[in-house]
């Protein structure tokens, strides 16, 4: 048996009864991201995700307010797995003329976030950088992170997750924000390409989207662990002229310039209604018109023009179907639920009652 005095516990546990939470400020973009946090930026190609990536990490360097955001001054590190240089004549634009600004360090060298061995080796190096300047660092961004991954497979939850803990690490090791720049897949509205492990273990997830109408670029927030979800702002891509090459011809970069006033929270979009919900409004609408105030689940089946309530041919299957749909139309307040007996009765929202001027096809 191991002497007591030899004991080294493997998992400790701390009581939260008495807890103080930490009054000290943990933001470096409020409201939008957090220190010892990991984020991700998920955005089509051609939107300018990088030239926002550079906006946001030059006014970190400045300490400069994204909007009305505050944000917390500190080095900010660029890991760039491809056009190093074009993002060095992006960050040049951005900062030219700032003062007193922290550095805005770029690596022109592919990171692989599954390796510990090599977050070991960067966060030692770097460690080393700001222990000579004396700064501390606010951020990391990951240009992109499909280029931050090594041999790991963006498919495989287990790889990817491997791959967050890596950029967790090395939030946690210096307090700042690992931000990960990232591709949508095929379809767009389904959000980042590879596995979902990707935005089910980061804190805070950047949807982005080009507003062809405004040629604006909408930034939205769609994921918040920490903090309050849906906030959005604009951005719009802007030339900037960097000067004349050796043959006289212009040489110009694009840079992602913050729209005032466009700092919203956003709202939640009213989902559309399916072919079978609007089936049973128009059906309800209608027997309504006739007196009755209500109708029950079983007089109401055989009036809607709709058949097919589940895969199932059974019909109890068919009747749990139809209830399902009813029951998803009440959650979004367009028809109401009365019990007498065993059966629910159903009545529809004054404003949609037969007369009262709505049409429940208009929800």
């Amino acid at each position: 048996m191991v002497a007591a005095a030899n004991f080294s516990p493997k998992f400790v546990f701390e009581r939260a009864n008495d807890h103080v939470p930490s009054m000290k400020s943990n933001h470096v973009i409020r409201n939008l991201c957090q220190k010892s946090e990991v984020g991700i930026m998920v955005a089509p190609s051609n939107v300018g995700k990088t030239a926002l990536a550079v906006a946001l990490g030059s006014h970190v360097v400045q300490g400069k307010p994204v909007l009305s955001m505050p944000t917390c001054k500190g080095v900010v590190v660029h890991v760039c797995g491809e056009g190093g240089n074009a993002v060095k004549d992006r960050i040049s634009v951005s900062l030219a003329g700032a003062e007193g600004a922290s550095d805005y360090l770029v690596i022109k060298k592919r990171i692989d976030l599954g390796d510990a061995g090599e977050i070991m080796e960067f966060i030692r190096d770097l460690q080393a950088y700001l222990d000579e300047t004396n700064e501390g660092l606010s951020l990391v961004i990951f240009d992109t992170f499909i280029h931050s991954i090594g041999d790991l497979q963006e498919n495989s939850s287990v790889d990817m997750s491997t791959a967050i803990a890596g950029a967790q690490e090395i939030a946690e090791a210096f307090q700042a924000h690992a931000l990960l720049v990232h591709h949508t897949g095929r379809e767009e509205e389904r959000g980042g390409r590879g596995s979902s492990a990707i935005r089910s273990n980061v804190d805070s997830e950047f949807t982005i989207k080009a507003d062809p109408e405004s040629n604006e670029v909408v930034l939205t927030t769609t994921k918040q662990r920490n903090l309050e979800n849906g906030l959005r702002f604009s951005y719009a891509l802007r030339k900037k002229l960097l000067g004349y090459d050796d043959e006289g011809y212009e040489r110009s970069t694009v840079v992602a310039e913050l729209l005032d006033g466009s700092e919203r929270k956003a709202t939640k979009p009213q989902a559309q209604q399916s072919t079978k919900q609007i089936a049973i409004l128009s059906s309800m609408k209608a027997a309504l018109a006739c007196g009755e105030d209500r109708i029950s689940t079983t007089a109401l089946m055989p009036l809607v023009a709709y058949r097919e309530w589940s895969s199932s041919a059974d019909e109890k299957a068919q009747l749990a179907g139809f209830r399902g749909v009813l029951s998803a139309l009440e959650k979004r307040g367009m028809i109401i639920s009365e019990k007498r007996g065993k059966e629910l009765i159903w009545s529809l929202p004054e404003a949609l009652l037969p007369g009262k001027g709505s049409s429940p096809l208009m929800f």
